[in-house]
């Protein structure tokens, strides 16, 4: 997210980094203490008193350092803002609900190609079937197509193989298996 105008904001707020908590409109509730807001005014990075802190390392570096996963715990040390960062991972890895969804979504982000492969896959099959199928046979009876799409894979490509040669549907639908 970028600001362009930092006026725009709330001008009694001091500093170049700006922090803000979720909280309820009518009760002033926090809503959760694991997730905040931060922006950075660049803007007033470009002034040599906001840019570098008291050990002369520039304020965006310790910010980059922090978003690129550098020693978190050395960062820490040398900047306030990261130690409250710093804290709420440790509260927020300490979390075992957390945890199990931060696992949840990293195994979802791995299986999502091999899921979205199989259904391609899928789909790709259901189609050709269908295609095959009305264009070898015509129009298909309703008792049978409700039985061809509750079929498994393999049984519809045995289908599929039966139907190349099969003079008619029901004839296909016998040499697959599918009827008496």
């Amino acid at each position: 997210m970028s600001i362009e105008d930092f006026t725009l904001l709330n001008p009694e707020i001091p500093g170049d980094l700006f922090r803000f908590a979720f909280r309820d409109d009518v009760s002033g509730a926090l809503l959760t203490d694991l997730l905040q807001l931060h922006f950075l005014q660049l803007s007033a990075c470009n002034h040599a008193t906001a840019l570098f802190g008291p050990e002369e390392r520039s304020i965006l570096e310790l910010r980059a350092g922090f978003l690129s996963g550098s020693d978190i715990d050395a960062l820490a040390l040398e900047d306030s803002i990261m130690a409250l960062a710093n804290d709420a991972l440790d509260r927020i890895s300490a979390d075992p609900e957390v945890a199990r969804a931060a696992r949840e979504r990293e195994d979802a982000i791995l299986l999502y190609p091999i899921d979205l492969n199989a259904a391609r896959e899928v789909g790709l099959f259901e189609a050709s079937r269908d295609m095959l199928l009305t264009r070898r046979f015509g129009p298909i009876p309703a008792e049978p197509t409700a039985q061809v799409e509750d079929a498994g894979l393999e049984d519809l490509k045995r289908l599929q193989i039966e139907a190349i040669d099969a003079p008619d549907f029901d004839l296909a639908l016998r040499r697959a298996g599918w009827r008496e």
